[in-house]
């Protein structure tokens, strides 16, 4: 360290987000210091999701840096998000400190090196290099990538790459969204009559929600077989295949319109109503002080649920799903009238082909190379499949569509998937 002039190190900065710091008068410290350092505020989503490490750095920046040329560089050893996370990106710009800029000008990603440097980081690893500087910080960011062994990795220099949209951006829709799902969301059931069934709700976490619902969960409880909902999560989904073991504790009328009040419905489901009355007392006593009035708020959070069932009254059409986060992304299609649930994100084709088109263009191996090259969070998908990936608008005249079309139906009723069939139509579509 004296040969390389290291003056600093500096352990540990926090691998964490910011809303999983406990509340309270620290975590109201790291926000106004965000805030002081530019760092929280500026991106939608920034100021409750921001990884703690982007402040911790720029803090001990400003604490343990010199002006000089000869003691104003660093090296920060940082979670992988911080090359690509849309939370990170006024950081990568160069953040301002108490009397200085801050300049990178190189990092090292080092997600591809066997073995991994942090095999437990599930976001990887990078290393990101930078200076002081009293001048308005220059865009010289350049990425290196690793790959193979440390010791003899190949290092390249990362291109940029000029992105475009898919016009399925605009119609790409989130999951239904309810919370908090030990209260309704039913994940184990038992048929005890042709109309009666006894149901578990999902376990609490202890961890999420500061615990808050940790052991809120319901267990044996007799309620009407035709009060469960069938909702589809990320965990059941492969490519081109998905099947629902999950349920909302909630009544649709005839129309498939609108949802029933469970309290208005004592007399023609009185097991759910007995169910509900219990479940709102647990929220009721467990609730945030932001938190909806009622539970029933809760299980259609901005009409995200409601939405789905105004859409699903066409049967011509179908969904296309796919896991809102994870490794690879997958894609299977489901009735237009299916639910969604809040692991999933979801858009409605105009056809059987649309859909099959759809899911064979996410689910091709080429497909996922080009997304994990241009994707802006390691684990985290969102919309930004379709806002990174020029997906084009299926067209049946399309030679190469259609074949895209055979290829996918072929595989979803297959048992063992050679994805990799997909490849070349896919590929050439872009």
């Amino acid at each position: 360290m004296s040969r390389d002039r290291v003056g600093r190190l500096i352990g540990n900065p926090p691998w964490l987000v910011r809303n999983e710091t406990p509340d309270g008068s620290r975590k109201k410290d790291i926000g106004r210091l965000g805030k002081e350092l530019g760092l929280v505020g500026r991106l939608r989503g920034s100021s409750a999701k921001g990884d703690l490490a982007a402040i911790f750095t720029a803090r001990v920046t400003n604490l343990y840096l010199g002006n000089a040329p000869n003691v104003n560089r660093f090296a920060w050893v940082l979670p992988g998000s911080a090359l690509i996370n849309q939370t990170w990106e006024v950081w990568r710009s160069g953040f301002r400190s108490e009397m200085d800029n801050v300049e990178l000008d190189q990092a090292w990603d080092l997600d591809d090196l066997n073995p991994p440097m942090f095999d437990h980081a599930p976001n990887g690893t990078c290393v990101v290099f930078g200076r002081k500087t009293p001048n308005k910080p220059k865009k010289v960011f350049q990425i290196m990538k690793w790959r193979g062994e440390f010791d003899v990795a190949e290092i390249t220099a990362q291109k940029r790459i000029e992105v475009e949209v898919s016009p399925y951006l605009e119609v790409v829709e989130r999951g239904a969204f309810y919370s908090p799902e030990p209260l309704f969301l039913v994940d184990r059931v038992e048929s005890k009559s042709d109309q009666l069934v006894s149901i578990c709700t999902k376990r609490g976490s202890p961890k999420k929600s500061q615990g808050r619902w940790f052991g809120a969960e319901f267990y044996e409880v007799m309620i009407e077989r035709a009060a469960l909902l069938p909702v589809f999560r990320n965990q059941d989904l492969k490519p081109f295949d998905i099947s629902s073991s999950a349920y909302l504790t909630v009544v649709i009328d005839e129309n498939r319109s609108r949802f029933i009040y469970p309290m208005d419905c004592e007399k023609e489901y009185p097991r759910l109503h007995a169910f509900w009355l219990q479940a709102e007392n647990r929220f009721q006593e467990r609730k945030g002080d932001s938190a909806s009035e009622t539970l029933f708020e809760n299980l259609d959070w901005r009409k995200y649920l409601s939405k789905q069932l105004r859409v699903g009254r066409d049967d011509r059409k179908y969904k296309v799903v796919y896991n809102k986060s994870g490794k690879e992304v997958q894609a299977a299609r489901i009735a237009n009238h299916d639910i969604a649930g809040q692991t999933l994100y979801y858009l409605v084709t105009n056809s059987d082909e649309e859909a099959l088109f759809v899911c064979g263009v996410l689910n091709a191996p080429c497909m996922q190379q080009l997304f994990r090259d241009r994707r802006t969070s390691k684990n985290d998908f969102h919309k930004s499949v379709f806002r990174y990936t020029p997906v084009p608008l299926f067209n049946s005249d399309n030679e190469m569509h259609s074949q895209v079309v055979d290829i996918a139906r072929q595989l979803e009723n297959c048992i063992d998937k050679e994805l990799t069939l997909l490849n070349d139509p896919v590929h050439s579509l872009f």
